[in-house]
């Protein structure tokens, strides 16, 4: 934090936390005091696996939900996989692309691109795809993991709203990544922002994520 603190200073520049948890609050508070402003982002959603299990799921309504999902794959003919980039970049980075573009943020293949070979870069990291494909739609989502944590982070998908899209949409971000961790032994599945009703109805728990900037001077 210190190291941070005199880089930006040298180079007259704020330092920005995008991303942290409710419990990091006060260290960030503390050291930075009044030259820091901390704001809520949102609330993430994170799967916890014991034994291959997703312990959410031990609600009966929780079961409901994921047995009717199922019930759409089969419906819909949706099959997943785990796939290595360098087999889906030629159209994932645009289905990626594209999909941020629907929802206000600004984004390029290339861009997509960019993101996932510095995720590649860094050590200690595996960057595992998973892909959906049915006979009129396909999706893929982008997971990071890390000691035992898996984090789903960039999402692309095809097609139009639709209960095929929306069943594409629960097996990318919540059936297949729970189905790799739970094969790899990981512990933990964090799936992002926003979405709380779909996240909570099978078995995330909710915790709120802040951000914070500090003025150094």
């Amino acid at each position: 934090m210190a190291i941070l603190e005199r880089l930006s200073y040298i180079e007259n520049r704020t330092l920005i936390f995008p991303y942290f948890a409710e419990e990091q609050i006060r260290l960030i508070s503390d050291y930075f005091g009044s030259e820091c402003q901390i704001f809520h982002i949102g609330r993430n959603g994170t799967f916890e696996l014991s034994n291959g299990v997703n312990i959410g799921a031990h609600h009966s309504r929780i079961r409901r939900t994921l047995h009717l999902d199922e019930v759409d794959f089969f419906r819909f003919g949706l099959v997943g996989e785990e796939v290595a980039w360098s087999e889906v970049a030629d159209w994932a980075s645009q289905l990626i692309a594209t999909h941020s573009l629907t929802k206000g943020a600004r984004d390029h293949s290339s861009l997509v691109e960019l993101r996932i070979r510095k995720w590649m870069e860094c050590e200690d990291v595996e960057v595992l795809p998973l892909v959906v494909k049915g006979p009129h739609v396909r999706g893929i989502v982008i997971t990071l993991i890390w000691e035992d944590w898996m984090e789903v982070h960039e999402i692309g998908m095809s097609g139009e709203m639709s209960e095929l899209r929306r069943a594409v949409y629960a097996m990318l971000v919540y059936h297949l990544p729970i189905k790799s961790a739970n094969a790899r032994g990981l512990r933990h599945v964090r799936v992002g922002l926003g979405a709380e009703l779909p996240k909570r109805v099978r078995g995330a728990t909710m915790s709120d994520m802040f951000g914070a900037v500090a003025l150094c001077k």
